[in-house]
């Protein structure tokens, strides 16, 4: 259930020789780690966050943007992966939440529901 935000426990993660999905999730106060391999690679995990305030709460390998939401997505939750966009080529840019499909809303930026972004973590 996407009850809380996820968030990186530490600004950068390198994985040396499997693909590992780090994150700190922190429901209620509480603070726990989920670890997730995987069979190919990704060499860097970071959290994103502008002088002006703008956010992403995931940037893998430095091409794949990724913001979570718990409710309903909205172009304004976009604003963090369009700031980062500017100063970095993005591959992919992801918005992920409980969608029921996956959709695009402006600036190149897809929709996914949990499930899919996690069956798009195998092709990255």
């Amino acid at each position: 259930m996407w009850a809380f935000r996820p968030r990186l426990s530490l600004n950068t993660f390198r994985s040396s020789s499997t693909r590992c999905l780090a994150i700190s999730l922190n429901p209620s106060q509480g603070q726990s780690s989920a670890a997730q391999s995987y069979g190919k690679r990704i060499d860097t995990l970071n959290y994103w966050r502008s002088s002006s305030g703008f956010e992403v709460d995931l940037l893998i390998n430095q091409e794949t943007a990724v913001e979570f939401k718990s409710g309903g997505i909205h172009p304004a939750d976009a604003k963090g992966i369009l700031a980062l966009g500017e100063d970095l080529t993005l591959k992919n840019r992801w918005i992920v939440g409980r969608e029921e499909r996956p959709r695009t809303i402006g600036g190149g930026i897809e929709v996914l529901p949990w499930q899919e972004y996690l069956a798009r973590l195998e092709s990255l």
